[in-house]
């Protein structure tokens, strides 16, 4: 991965780098977070797919640190990775500062109620975010009632996909079908 990153560097035309099923794990990914983050901005992504590449906490971290100075990546997949709820919390804080992303799948990465308590706080702050999918996570009712809140004051939030998560039958969660193209399942249906 460290080279494929460094051969990205200055390359104007390669706008799309799909890496998905790699198993580039935490270095692989913190290699590739380091040319996002260039400091001289020749790295020209708009849209790079991780899933399924067996990384963390660390990589994670990587990318978020990432987020907050990259200004050209507005797609960014990361589902089926082992990022756990600290790990998304990680992305999520990086909502905050970055000012492109559009699409943000964090799907199957085992985010918690407390990755939506960070997320809704960064949402109040990103108006560039229209997509953001959560599917597949345990995020409970707790996290349903803050993506709620987040929802509420999300000034860009058009999608947001949460099918598979386990909420509530009712509540504030049922109350968000209407505010968004949200995509609910409910572990009854």
């Amino acid at each position: 991965a460290g080279a494929l990153a460094f051969s990205l560097l200055g390359n104007h035309k390669l706008k799309v780098l799909h890496l998905k099923n790699n198993k580039i794990g935490d270095q692989g990914v913190e290699q590739l977070a380091d040319m996002l983050a260039d400091e001289h901005k020749l790295c020209y992504l708009k849209e790079l797919n991780l899933a399924w590449n067996n990384f963390g906490h660390a990589g994670a971290m990587a990318i978020a640190e990432a987020l907050k100075v990259n200004i050209r990546l507005t797609h960014l997949y990361m589902p089926w990775n082992g990022l756990e709820s600290e790990g998304t919390m990680f992305i999520c804080a990086a909502l905050s500062e970055n000012a492109t992303l559009n699409l943000l799948d964090l799907s199957h990465t085992r985010a918690g109620p407390e990755t939506c308590l960070v997320l809704s706080a960064a949402l109040r702050l990103n108006d560039t975010l229209e997509q953001l999918h959560l599917n597949g996570n345990p995020l409970g009712a707790d996290g349903g009632r803050h993506l709620m809140w987040g929802l509420h004051i999300s000034k860009s939030i058009t999608t947001l996909g949460v099918q598979g998560c386990v909420f509530a039958k009712e509540g504030p969660v049922a109350d968000m079908v209407g505010y968004a193209d949200v995509n609910l399942q409910h572990p009854d249906d």
